[in-house]
């Protein structure tokens, strides 16, 4: 699951499109499930499962710029950004299989995924879509 809160601010349409700058709060929860067979225990075969969640908050700055044939009007747009930011995260092990017990086979699946509890995301992107048209004002 992911949440997203982004504000941008807009400055007049130029030559180079509409340029714009923004911020954005993010909050991030996954779930990682693991189910192994364990066939190294002789004569038997042992499932083990667990799962590891993750969650994290973040905060991001970004430019940008949108362009549009006509930004009174309705038509096509193209947005190319680019961003960085800062993000906490937590994360938490669940052995299913044997619960209280820790599973070193889980683990190694695990600590693939567990890396540093503060990351730096870095956002580049581009959007093309279609902006509707604009509806009249009660006022003009």
């Amino acid at each position: 699951i992911d949440w997203f809160l982004k504000q941008k601010f807009y400055n007049p349409d130029g030559p180079n499109g509409m340029f714009y700058f923004g911020h954005e709060v993010s909050i991030r929860y996954l779930d990682r499930r693991v189910n192994h067979l364990d066939t190294a225990i002789a004569n038997a075969v042992v499932r083990r499962s667990g799962n590891l969640t993750e969650s994290s908050l973040g905060y991001e700055i970004f430019i940008g710029s949108r362009w549009m044939k006509d930004a009174g009007n309705a038509g096509w747009t193209v947005d190319i950004f680019f961003g960085v930011g800062v993000a906490a995260r937590s994360f938490n092990k669940k052995y299913l299989s044997d619960p209280g017990r820790e599973i070193q086979i889980l683990d190694n699946y695990f600590e693939k995924e567990i890396k540093s509890r503060i990351y730096f995301p870095v956002q580049i992107g581009l959007n093309i879509g279609f902006m509707s048209p604009k509806s009249k004002s009660k006022t003009q």
